[in-house]
């Protein structure tokens, strides 16, 4: 018994980050969803400091503000489907007015002021927001570029689809051949294209990952790939026909600090994160942040930290930890990368980031609850 308990003890100890530079997480409190849906997708705003809005597995958009007394409730509500989840969402970066939302096979427009007035909007997916993007099978994810001039959406078939807003508003036709450019060759064929992201001040980049373990580096505007990257050519040693635990890829994030922005970060199947680093002609593996101290199975997502201007890096994965890696330290190896390391003690579908040094971390599992942390 002692044995068992001293093994324990030296456990837990090898997962306690070094003490070079330690973030601490506390604080914990929780956001609930009124009607029991899952959290799918969390998503947050430049122009709104302390609020977040989640998209539900029954096709729901909300909107919380922490600086709300009564902040257990959503300000506002938008059901988009009553039987189709909505995976993800995410604000346009100029008009805060302005979020989009993917439920199914489509991407939809919701303006928060039509909400604000009217409280509460139900309906069905033609009743409310205008429709952007339709694709041929369930979008995973949606993503606007930092101009907020264009929208990607990753679905199933492992297309990228690219949207140009401002001609499609022009045009006054959602999914006119001039406003819509499908990447598929070269890229997530015949299989699940998982996540999606634009290049900041790269007005033409856009990098995809999917469930084929790769990462790729697109031109949209000539709708062509430029660079494909997967584990077994970025990683010798691993095996091509790794069965258990491959690393395939469910998120992607990218910096919004200038001089970081050619990083990508990708979760991956293989309890790692791997940090690329895209040079003119090349995608170069800086780090591959896997230790005993991280996750002991599939990372589910990772988000750069806007509260630190960057230099950590949050995952979460199907193990329910949660780790601050401080991704930009010199170290020997990723074990000194680890500032925090936790239990959160559910799947974790999405992390997200605040500004500020009070409730700005913010963790969705697979449960009706946000978690909001402090991280500091």
């Amino acid at each position: 018994e002692r044995e068992r308990e001293r093994e324990r003890e030296e456990g837990e100890k090898r997962r306690q980050p070094s003490t070079g530079s330690i973030v601490s997480m506390e604080g914990r409190r929780t956001v609930m969803v009124e009607d029991g849906d899952e959290v799918l997708c969390v998503a947050t705003s430049r122009f709104r400091e302390k609020a977040f809005a989640c998209a539900t597995e029954r096709g729901q958009l909300l909107v919380f503000d922490l600086r709300e007394s009564n902040n257990t409730k959503a300000s506002l509500t938008c059901v988009l489907s009553s039987n189709e989840a909505a995976t993800s969402a995410c604000f346009h970066p100029k008009d805060e007015n302005l979020a989009f939302v993917s439920v199914g096979m489509t991407v939809r427009e919701v303006d928060l002021r039509k909400l604000a007035a009217e409280g509460k909007a139900k309906g069905g997916e033609d009743e409310v927001g205008r429709l952007v993007c339709r694709t041929e099978e369930e979008v995973g994810q949606c993503a606007v570029s930092t101009s907020g001039g264009h929208l990607a959406c990753a679905d199933d078939s492992g297309t990228v689809t690219v949207i140009d807003l401002d001609r499609q508003r022009k045009g006054g036709k959602a999914g006119g051949s001039q406003a819509v450019k499908r990447l598929v060759r070269d890229g997530h064929q015949n299989t699940i294209c998982s996540s999606v992201c634009f290049r900041p001040r790269q007005p033409w980049d856009v990098v995809s990952g999917g469930l084929d373990c790769a990462v790729v580096l697109w031109d949209f505007n000539k709708a062509r790939a430029k660079l494909r990257l997967t584990s077994q050519s970025d990683d010798p040693r691993t095996s091509e026909t790794q069965v258990f635990n491959p690393p395939m890829v469910h998120a992607l994030a990218v910096p919004n600090t200038k001089s970081l922005a050619n990083h990508v970060a990708c979760a991956r199947g293989d309890a790692s994160v791997a940090v690329y680093e895209i040079c003119k002609d090349a995608v170069r593996r800086r780090l591959l942040l896997k230790s005993s101290k991280g996750h002991s199975s599939s990372v589910g997502h990772c988000c750069f930290a806007e509260y630190s201007a960057d230099r950590h890096l949050i995952s979460g994965g199907n193990d329910g930890r949660l780790v601050v890696w401080n991704w930009l330290q010199d170290a020997e190896g990723a074990e000194d990368l680890v500032s925090w390391s936790g239990s959160h003690g559910s799947k974790v579908n999405w992390t997200a980031t605040l500004p500020g040094s009070s409730e700005n971390v913010l963790v969705a599992d697979t449960s009706n609850k946000v978690s909001v942390y402090t991280a500091s």
